[in-house]
């Protein structure tokens, strides 16, 4: 029996701040064919990015939480299709194919957890070519690289223990699995769906199902489609409790497509087919995942013929909740030219993204939407690629708490880019607040907060005084005219539009009178900062956060002293410096192959790693021990530079710039 669900419509807005999107940026200078992009993301929100460069070079780089993108590492001169995957560890995998002397190989390459990239074992193809490329780990840090080629889909492990198995074939005796796709149990079992042509009466063709069982014997294969109707695109997911989900699209009976699916129960009993969607002349590239509630969304695109000459296009998708049915398909994308193609992505507690290749009459760009953890209603869709610049070949990926990078291919006058951009679905930490209990009439008080984000930039800090007036900073005074308790509220946006805010009441008492006259005044001075320095120039990261006794031939940690000549907010800003070339803008960027092999000037550049605000210092010595930590994260060994400063109600102290450096 075909189970029908229906469409819930959804309106599309432009691309804002509330969206969770942050601006694109561009990874790599132009080359003539740069593309096939990847990217995976840690639990932590570390991002690992991937694409073919330039003549066809296999290229990586890194981003770690509220850091830049590293310069570029080339794994290989040549390949194609890499793929990337992370584990709960953050260890990292990319397998790229290579074709050899009529014989393809697989090649992959590991990078452990704060450590280099290392080349593994190369992996036997099996084959002429490889195509449907996909690297993956599992919950307990096994990884799995799978592909399809000439002699059908094949798939080889690495253990825990970092030791990789024989390729295994993955194609059921006597069967044709072209176009197939793949699914690993946690108990070593794989499950192949493919498309069977001629399988059934009338010779349509049918979608199968076959289970490898971890000691290599195959199970009797199963058709999950509808029998004489044809079907195509199959696609898989397995969850942690051994359910499986088949999606694929199919032929309605009634001269249309569907996205349709089934489901194996744990006992191993397959059910359905359900259809996701209306009735289309054409539904494809249909895409499943569930999360770690056992909760289904599955995405896919469709046209449809509005008369003989005019075609609708839309992306499409539908959540399946937990142990329930399917419920109405959502349409993620507006109505119109043609979107292709769309990538999911979904975190265990539920959060999912998808993107999409979008042409609204031209230029072809990159849109995206998303679906909160426990929601049932699909953001707007965003266009995250550049206005008015053509992009194509997205993919997406998420952390634990839904942050993400979509990553896809640009086009500039010059060739091909590739970019990414950045959701920011939580908001900013407010760290630390100066918020005073108690102020006097007529007198300025100072307020300060310290905030962060590790995925994007964040707005001046506003601030409400409970009096009707206003400041924009963090660090601000206001004067209050009369007595009073008031509510002063900050409030912190970070480039995502995710708001964070604090709150606090303060006593506004009224002025002494002395003599019957007027309230004296007390006099705020501009402060000054001088002998600035660091007891040790040069130190090692200590185990604690605060500087402390040396244990080899560099000290662990240093201190900061200083000489403060009125009470203020004493303010570190640090960068780290690293080395660079100008591109053609003359902007100082990471070093990329291109621009060495341009002989492009060197230069230095810098990337912001964090700050350290402390409040209330009395005029006189003080002092700021540090342990070579910001924001709960250790500095890396390397060339450091802290802008020091000092402010209060008055001003601001002129800034000493100190140079140091962190050894391993």
């Amino acid at each position: 029996m075909l189970t029908v669900v229906g469409l819930l419509l959804l309106g599309a807005a432009p691309a804002s701040a509330s969206s969770g999107w942050v601006d694109a940026e561009t990874l790599t200078p132009p080359v003539a064919d740069a593309g096939q992009p990847d990217v995976a993301v840690d639990a932590g929100g570390t991002a690992v990015a991937v694409w073919t460069g330039d003549r066809g070079a296999i290229e990586v780089v890194q981003r770690a939480p509220g850091e830049g993108w590293t310069a570029p590492v080339t794994l290989a001169p040549s390949g194609a299709l890499p793929r990337v995957a992370v584990d709960a560890q953050g260890d990292a995998l990319v397998a790229w194919a290579e074709a050899g002397s009529g014989q393809a190989v697989v090649r992959t390459a590991l990078r452990p957890a704060g450590g280099t990239w290392l080349r593994q074992p190369d992996l036997d193809a099996g084959g002429t070519f490889v195509s449907a490329l996909t690297a993956r780990f599992a919950a307990d840090g096994t990884a799995t690289v799978s592909w399809e080629t000439s002699g059908g889909l094949r798939a080889a492990r690495r253990s825990a223990a970092g030791t990789w198995g024989a390729p295994l074939d993955l194609t059921p005796p006597g069967e044709d699995v072209a176009g197939g796709d793949v699914a690993f149990a946690d108990d070593g079992s794989a499950t192949v769906a493919w498309a069977q042509e001629g399988a059934a009466a009338g010779g349509a063709t049918l979608i199968q199902t076959a289970v490898r069982t971890p000691d290599g014997a195959w199970e009797p294969k199963t058709a999950v489609s509808q029998p004489q109707l044809q079907a195509a695109d199959p696609r898989l997911a397995v969850d942690g409790r051994g359910q499986l989900l088949a999606t694929w699209a199919g032929d309605d009976g009634h001269g249309g497509y569907a996205a349709q699916a089934a489901l194996r129960t744990t006992a191993g009993v397959w059910e359905g087919p359900s259809r996701l969607s209306a009735s289309y002349y054409r539904v494809s590239t249909p895409q499943i995942a569930f999360d770690g509630t056992g909760r289904a969304i599955a995405v896919w695109d469709r046209w449809d013929r509005r008369t003989a000459a005019s075609v609708d296009f839309a992306v499409e998708a539908a959540v399946r909740p937990a142990g329930g049915p399917w419920r109405a398909a959502a349409q993620l994308s507006p109505t119109g030219e043609p979107r292709l193609g769309p990538q999911l992505a979904v975190t265990a507690a539920g959060d999912a993204v998808a993107v999409w290749s979008a042409a609204t009459d031209s230029p072809k760009g990159i849109q995206g939407a998303r679906l909160a953890a426990g929601a049932l209603t699909w953001s707007p869709a965003a266009t995250l690629s550049p206005a008015g610049e053509t992009a194509d070949a997205p993919a997406v990926a998420l952390d634990a708490a839904g942050n993400g990078i979509a990553i896809f291919r640009g086009r500039a006058p010059e060739g091909e880019i590739v970019q990414v951009a950045r959701l920011d679905a939580t908001p900013p930490a407010i760290t630390d607040t100066s918020l005073p209990d108690t102020a006097m009439v007529g007198q300025p008080v100072l307020f300060a907060v310290g905030a962060t984000d590790t995925w994007s930039a964040l707005a001046p800090a506003a601030w409400s005084f409970g009096d009707g007036a206003e400041a924009s900073g963090f660090t601000v005074a206001h004067t209050f005219r009369a007595p009073g308790r008031y509510a002063v509220t900050v409030t912190v946006v970070d480039g995502g539009g995710n708001i964070a805010t604090h709150s606090g009441t303060i006593r506004v008492t009224p002025a002494p009178v002395l003599g019957g006259g007027t309230p004296p005044v007390v006099k705020v001075r501009r402060p000054s900062l001088r002998g600035v320095r660091l007891t040790n120039p040069t130190f090692r990261v200590g185990a604690v956060r605060a500087a402390h006794a040396a244990t080899g031939t560099a000290p662990n940690g240093t201190t900061l002293l200083f000489v403060l000549s009125d009470r203020a907010t004493m303010h570190v800003g640090v960068q780290r410096v690293l080395g660079g070339r100008r591109d053609s803008r003359g902007r100082c960027v990471a070093s990329t192959a291109a621009l060495r092999r341009r002989h492009a000037a060197p230069c230095v550049r810098s990337t912001a790693a964090g700050s350290i605000t402390r409040y209330g210092f009395a005029a006189g010595v003080g002092a700021i021990p540090f342990g070579g930590w910001l924001g709960g994260k250790a500095l890396v060994p390397g060339h450091y530079v802290a802008t020091v400063s000092a402010a209060n109600a008055a001003g601001r102290a002129r800034a000493v710039r100190l140079g140091f450096t962190i050894i391993r």
